[in-house]
């Protein structure tokens, strides 16, 4: 379980986010301007979710990175675990 909430922190809060301004939005009332306003409020979280996520980065393996080494150009060399 907390492998998952590790993982996907960003997602669990954009959507505890969305759920708190719903929640703050539709208790005054449910008219055009409050379903507006929650649709804004959705793109915005979107946009950011989108924009903030984490990519897939190829692995170079280690031929690649003794390839980028002395060739003139700066190399940042990121070690991470699999888990």
């Amino acid at each position: 379980m907390a492998q998952i909430v590790n993982q996907n922190s960003f997602l669990l809060l954009v959507i505890g986010l969305w759920v708190m301004a719903a929640v703050l939005i539709l208790r005054r009332s449910t008219d055009q301007w409050a379903l507006i306003s929650l649709g804004a409020v959705t793109v915005v979280l979107a946009v950011v979710f989108l924009a903030l996520r984490p990519a897939a980065v190829e692995d170079p393996g280690a031929a690649g990175v003794r390839n980028q080494i002395g060739a003139g150009m700066p190399v940042l060399l990121e070690v991470r675990s699999p888990n």
